[in-house]
């Protein structure tokens, strides 16, 4: 399977995993906890990062959750908190092409589409989501590089 996007915000997206500004969490595009009086633990996910700069570009808005959890950031008009919105999918000129390994929820980033494959040892897995590369904790230099080397940029 084939993931192309805009290639100028491939770049945007690799540019800012690389600037080091952001703090890796999992399991959440974006999530701000208090640590005290106007004090922050903020974390992204690779996939937050993205759909920070599509929030940032205008085309998409964000919120806080509307779940349980009011320091989970959302995106999109079905206030994603896990999963690529599709307002950023098109934003991006996502484009996929050949076969899905995942068909199971169609709202798992995996069933989107967004595979790449594994830059670890080979016995990681033989592909990998970019949300379950980060989910690992696989730092987002190692993220960038395969975006970089599997992500077609149009």
């Amino acid at each position: 399977m084939t993931l192309k996007m805009k290639a100028e915000i491939k770049q945007q997206w690799v540019d800012a995993l690389r600037l080091g500004n952001y703090r890796q969490g999992a399991a959440e595009l974006h999530s701000m906890r208090p640590l005290g009086f106007d004090e922050y633990d903020e974390r992204f996910c690779c996939l937050g990062i993205l759909s920070l700069l599509c929030q940032q570009a205008g085309f998409v808005e964000s919120g806080n959750s509307p779940e349980d959890d009011r320091y989970r950031i959302s995106y999109g008009v079905t206030c994603e908190t896990e999963y690529l919105p599709y307002e950023v999918i098109d934003w991006a000129g996502m484009e996929f092409e050949g076969e899905r390994k995942y068909t199971g929820d169609s709202r798992l980033e995996e069933s989107r589409g967004i595979i790449t494959n594994g830059t670890r040892e080979a016995n990681f897995l033989d592909d990998l989501s970019l949300s379950m590369m980060n989910d690992k904790g696989i730092p987002f230099e190692e993220i960038a590089d395969a975006i970089e080397a599997h992500v077609i940029g149009i």
